[in-house]
């Protein structure tokens, strides 16, 4: 019973870089899955990461890492993230403050 709670509880968990979309989801390129695929191939790192929520997949995000002079590594979320169609604003809302 404690799995069913923490499953309808949606969380953003890491994904692989070749993590599946969400269902029916048109992602931007910077999004894609083979776009994070090309980036590992030229030597950058990316961060994949899905909400799930019941066992679906409500969004992914993906993030590009940058090693930048003095700072260090930067994350950039560049056209995301990627929600399941007809997901609705307050859920939407409610992932971003991880509610």
């Amino acid at each position: 019973m404690a799995d069913e709670r923490q499953d309808s509880t949606p969380r953003w968990q890491s994904a692989a870089v070749t993590g599946a979309l969400p269902r029916g989801a048109l992602p931007t390129l910077q999004q894609h899955p083979r776009y994070a695929a090309t980036l590992s191939l030229l030597g950058r790192l990316s961060l994949v990461y899905r909400l799930r929520q019941g066992g679906r997949t409500q969004a992914t995000v993906q993030v590009l890492c940058r090693e930048l002079p003095v700072i260090g590594r930067v994350g950039l979320v560049s056209g995301g993230p990627v929600w399941a169609p007809g997901l609705a604003e307050p859920a939407r809302a409610s992932a971003y403050r991880g509610r």
